[in-house]
């Protein structure tokens, strides 16, 4: 089983990175994330506070934007050229292929999100921050990435197009988002 999992996992990584895609959504991903967080959003140099609150921010936008073309193309791809049954004439699980193309989305994720340690790295060179605070940001900035990595996913399955996916994937982002929201004012 787990062989299996970790196999697609492996694959769907180098088909992300096989492409240009991967490396153009890593970059903008940074490019984006760098210039709210050093210049725009938080005007850091001018505040005199040690705070990524604005990469957390910005951060959140992205990857909301980001997964959904991460994941567009996991599931509905093979199933648009033909590939979802060869595999599972491999004796491929349906569970053993879904985790295995969850993990492989979250481990592209997480490399995403691990290339932004140096502006930890450079907020404790310039000042004094906290570390509570940063571990928390970065907590739940991974975890729901995590859930809009499912999200994808999931969404992903219903359609063969990598189009209709990425839209589907949006709007259930959106739907949850809002019901979240909601709740969270009766809290």
């Amino acid at each position: 089983m787990y062989s299996k999992t970790f196999a697609i996992a492996l694959r769907e990584i180098k088909s992300v990175f096989d492409s240009l895609t991967g490396y153009v959504l890593a970059s903008g991903f940074l490019l984006i994330t760098g210039l709210f967080t050093w210049f725009f959003g938080s005007h850091i140099f001018l505040v005199n506070r040690a705070s990524l609150d604005a990469f957390f921010n910005s951060a959140f936008l992205t990857l909301f934007f980001f997964i959904p073309a991460i994941t567009m193309k996991a599931v509905s791809e093979e199933k648009k050229t033909g590939t979802l049954e060869l595999i599972f004439t491999k004796s491929v699980r349906e569970i053993d292929f879904i985790l295995g193309k969850y993990f492989g989305v979250t481990a592209v994720i997480l490399i995403m999100l691990l290339l932004t340690i140096p502006y930890a790295v450079t907020l404790y060179a310039i000042g004094n921050p906290d570390t509570g605070t940063l571990i928390s940001g970065y907590s739940g900035t991974v975890l729901i990435s995590l859930v809009f990595g499912a999200i994808g996913i999931f969404c992903g399955t219903f359609s063969n197009n990598q189009v209709t996916s990425y839209l589907l994937s949006l709007l259930a982002g959106v739907f949850f988002i809002v019901i979240f929201e909601s709740l969270g004012g009766l809290v």
